[in-house]
């Protein structure tokens, strides 16, 4: 009886799946025959500021920084109901 190995995009020719069908290509049609799209990787921040800490920095109040924030003159992440700046946001905002 010879041994059925199923096509697994993941793994070299070669080598048998463990999982037959289990895994898949990012690029490769899911079952529909549409293509799943790859996801985008975007480079992490090194270093996030807190509104305090920004305004410090600036030499301005908390207060001021926020409404920055809102006006849209400093990028700032929104996580929960904390507020963080990029090192790179600040950058763009202390070069101004």
């Amino acid at each position: 009886m010879t041994e059925q190995h199923h096509w697994n995009p993941l793994l070299p020719p070669s080598s048998p799946s463990p999982f037959p069908g289990s895994a898949r290509r990012l690029d490769a049609p899911n079952p529909t025959g549409e293509h799943v799209k790859k996801a985008k990787l975007q480079a992490v921040p090194e270093r996030m500021y807190t509104v305090p800490e920004v305004a410090q920095m600036a030499r301005v109040t908390d207060r001021t920084i926020r409404n920055h924030i809102r006006l849209g003159l400093l990028h700032a992440h929104h996580l929960g109901r904390s507020v963080r700046i990029a090192d790179t946001d600040l950058l763009v905002y202390l070069s101004r």
